[in-house]
């Protein structure tokens, strides 16, 4: 083979790789990456074959090798081209694989960091969510703590502990205390406590309190001077980055009020009972002398010694009035209650008013309509009412209007409670008015107060109001009274009402003279008492048998028990055996025997004195007699 077709065969060979070294480039790359340099390839293959006419003519020439050559070196510089085409677009293609996957690596951290992102905003929101509804909660609550503690019906108010100040005061301290909110707040402790307490309640302050505490009582002060005594409750807290002190303050003064009220009443029963009790004993000295002096006068009538005696009768009536105001002042008298018309019963006192009041006092009368009638003994209920009379007139110093009236009553429960002594129910009501003086609060302190007056010593027992107060509790009512200096007083008293039966009305039983006196079995063991009641039973025709316990009584039984027709016993006798034992066990021998009881009020209660079949202590020559001939008569 010449040159020509060495040189021709390469370029042609070379020529040849071209179109499958592009197809190789195209699949790998594909047209887009390598198009472009392989159509510059081709065409500047195709523009190599331009140059097929001068190889013709350099052929013809004897000089073809050169063309040849030409293609061969284009076809070679295309190729290396193309590798370095391939090597470029490889190197590209690993890069963008490599950037992708730098790229998709990012991204996916991207995607983590943005999910942790998302996650971390979720709970922040969420996080801000719960703090905005903490804080509104809060909000709310400090708003509903604020009012309940702005609002609350107790006194409260919050105090600086390092400058004694005022950091808030709810509506009931300014009401209680009568301050104006910026008049409280400019108040130091000094100036809201009384000058007594100031110095003790600051040592107070100086003590922590260790949860609630109660801090004591103490005397505050108000705005228009007065005292008001409170139970201070207290709580040390943070308040606006404060060390303070809640204080709540209870006004106690209607407790303390009611306290007084209540040792008041009871002084009063204490003092009552007393004199009731001391009472009891000199009516029964009393009536001993008064039965024996009666006795002498019947004896000796007419003469100097008949007026002696008779003036030594008027002197023990006296001191019998004065015992029997004592008994009432006690709560300690015999009653015989009965339905009684109160309306009536002013009516027949009228004319004693009007002596015991004069011409100079007006006497003013209201009766209710309708009044039903009361359970009450009438001697004691006018005596009462004379007592309430007598004070009216006295306040008024001989000058004034003095009104009576009467109505009917119900009490509630809440009165009850206002009024120690009241009782729910229906009452009827006296009201005695008058225009007098009135009373201070140191005398209403002690009105009911047994020996409590207010005028020179001798000229009044101080009985009249204590005995009416006695009175009136005794018959299950109470007393109220309002006064106000300079213009007067009203006193009122309330009595239950009676049944309104017609059965209520007590039958009258005959006290006509017995021809036929029974004997008597009269057990006491009082000797003064029992040789006075045989004296006026013996007076009267009576044959009496004596005997001072029960021992003595069975002692005697035996021999006397055919001729005795009554048995009166004392209810209390010394020794095994009671009055009511020994009548018992003398029934049981003696089935028909009669019997009755004398007895102490004070021991055995006004109920049991009231019974026809008793007799109360101390009795007198009519009264026993009297009540031993109507049982006797009815039986």
């Amino acid at each position: 083979m010449n040159t020509f077709g060495f040189f021709s065969l390469v370029a042609g060979a070379l020529q040849l790789s071209i179109p499958p070294y592009a197809l190789r480039l195209i699949r790998r790359f594909g047209v887009q990456r390598v198009g472009w340099f392989l159509v510059t390839a081709f065409a500047c293959l195709g523009l190599l074959h331009l140059l097929e006419p001068f190889r013709m003519l350099k052929a013809s020439s004897g000089s073809a090798i050169t063309v040849d050559g030409i293609y061969a070196v284009g076809a070679i510089l295309l190729l290396i081209g193309m590798a370095h085409v391939e090597t470029l677009v490889s190197a590209r293609l690993q890069a963008s694989r490599e950037e992708k996957a730098l790229q998709d690596k990012l991204n996916a951290r991207i995607e983590q960091s943005t999910a942790a992102l998302s996650a971390a905003n979720e709970a922040l929101n969420q996080e801000m969510a719960r703090r905005a509804e903490k804080e509104k909660a809060l909000e709310q609550s400090e708003a509903l703590y604020r009012s309940l503690f702005i609002q609350n019906p107790q006194a409260m108010w919050i105090l600086d502990l390092r400058s004694l100040r005022f950091l808030a005061v709810n509506r009931s301290a300014l009401a209680q205390h009568g301050y104006s909110e910026q008049e409280f707040m400019s108040l130091g402790v000094s100036g809201l406590l009384s000058p007594e307490d100031s110095g003790g309640f600051l040592q107070d302050v100086a003590k922590p309190c260790f949860g609630v505490e109660s801090r004591g009582r103490w005397r505050l002060r108000k705005k228009d001077g007065t005292i008001l005594p409170a139970e201070i409750t207290a709580v040390d807290l943070k308040y606006a980055e404060c060390p303070a002190r809640l204080v709540l303050a209870a006004d106690i003064s209607a407790h303390e009020r009611e306290q007084q009220q209540a040792l008041e009443h009871h002084r009063i029963e204490l003092v009552g009972k007393m004199a009731g009790g001391v009472a009891h004993h000199f009516d029964n000295i009393l009536n001993v002398i008064s039965g024996h002096a009666q006795a002498l006068v019947e004896a000796a009538p007419g003469g100097k010694t008949a007026e002696q005696l008779n003036q030594i009768v008027a002197s023990v009536h006296r001191g019998t009035c004065l015992t029997r105001q004592l008994l009432a002042a006690g709560g300690q008298q015999t009653l015989d209650l009965r339905p009684v018309d109160l309306n009536d019963c002013l009516e027949r006192l009228s004319p004693i008013f009007e002596r015991l009041l004069g011409r100079s006092i007006i006497l003013q009368s209201a009766p209710g309509l309708s009044l039903p009638p009361v359970m009450a003994d009438s001697r004691a209920l006018e005596n009462m009412i004379v007592s309430l009379i007598l004070n009216a007139r006295d306040a008024m110093s001989g000058r004034g209007t003095l009104k009576l009236s009467t109505k009917v009553v119900r009490t509630t429960e809440a009165d009850v409670r206002r009024e120690n002594g009241a009782r729910a129910g229906e009452y009827v009501g006296l009201s005695v008015t008058d225009t007098g003086r009135g009373m201070t609060p140191e005398i209403q302190s002690r009105l009911f107060e047994p020996f409590f007056t207010t005028k020179e010593i001798g000229q009044a027992t101080g009985l009249g109001l204590a005995s009416a107060y006695g009175c009136a509790k005794q018959h299950s009512g109470w007393i109220e009274f309002v006064s106000e200096v300079g213009k007067g007083t009203e006193v009122r008293v309330f009595l239950p009402c009676a049944l309104r039966l017609s059965s209520s009305r007590q039958p009258n039983i005959s006290t006509a003279k017995r021809t036929a006196k029974e004997t008597v079995l009269f057990v006491e063991p009082d000797d003064r008492a029992r040789a006075l009641g045989r004296f006026f039973l013996n007076r009267h025709g009576y044959t009496v048998i004596e005997a001072d316990s029960a021992s003595i009584v069975f002692n005697l039984w035996e021999s006397k028990q055919a001729i005795i027709d009554l048995l009166l016993t004392e209810i209390s006798l010394p020794g095994g055996a009671s009055g009511l034992q020994l009548a018992e066990q003398l029934r049981s021998a003696k089935p028909g025997l009669k019997v009755m009881y004398t007895c102490n009020p004070e021991a055995s209660g006004p109920s049991l004195a009231e019974k026809p079949t008793v007799i109360a202590k101390p009795f007198t020559a009519e009264g026993l007699v009297k009540k031993v001939e109507q049982y006797l008569a009815a039986s």
